[in-house]
């Protein structure tokens, strides 16, 4: 079984890695996106999971670990030969965003020709395809609200230590969770 962190980009998907790698799951990752004042904790990204379009032969060394696969590549896994199970990280579109607009101008890389409307109607298209996806394909999907787990940290670390066999160290998890990480509030 691949335990499968997915989400928009800026959704939380980082801290769902991280909180899975304090409760003991192995993780799947490499070093190409090193932390820094956006992620100080880490990307815990696979950089061939971004190309998963073109090439799923890194699947086999995911089995009995986590990955994180951002949820534009979701519909390109096999849906034959292996099982899933998929923590979708679900964050306010209006935050995902801003914090991806922060991090494009901190870079400074903001294309100013992409505006924030259109940005919101394409993330809300990757977000539909992915939810398209997991329902045709019966993944077992356990969906968080990224302010739920700041909010309620060790209920989200019971939750996802419950759907993935119950032998997490969920106070670990719990304490993977930094709130003051959470910048970009629509509230």
């Amino acid at each position: 079984m691949i335990t499968i962190v997915s989400g928009l980009p800026r959704s939380g998907t980082a801290l769902a890695m991280q909180m899975l790698e304090a409760g003991g799951l192995p993780l799947v990752t490499d070093d190409h996106a090193r932390a820094d004042d956006d992620n100080p904790l880490g990307y815990f990204d696979f950089e061939p999971t971004k190309r998963t379009h073109d090439d799923s032969s890194w699947l086999p060394i995911a089995e009995g670990k986590a990955v994180k696969v951002m949820a534009d590549n979701l519909p390109f896994l096999p849906a034959e030969g292996y099982e899933y199970k998929l923590i979708f990280i679900e964050r306010d579109i209006r935050e995902v965003v801003a914090s991806f607009y922060g991090v494009l101008m901190r870079k400074g890389k903001k294309d100013t020709k992409v505006s924030e409307e259109k940005l919101m109607n394409d993330f809300t298209t990757i977000l539909g395809e992915a939810g398209k996806w997991i329902a045709e394909q019966h993944i077992t999907a356990l969906y968080l609200k990224y302010h739920d787990v700041i909010e309620n940290k060790i209920r989200e670390a019971d939750r996802i230590n419950s759907f993935l066999g119950g032998e997490l160290d969920t106070t670990a998890m719990s304490e993977a969770v930094h709130s003051k990480l959470y910048r970009q509030r629509s509230w």
